[in-house]
């Protein structure tokens, strides 16, 4: 269950990184 929370978290963190950086891109 820990690993799942993490796991979420991480593809959380990911996706908002990866649309933080299309939006700077896009600018």
């Amino acid at each position: 269950m820990k690993s799942k929370k993490a796991y979420k978290e991480i593809k959380t963190t990911k996706y908002f990184l990866q649309t933080k950086f299309q939006v700077k891109h896009n600018i």
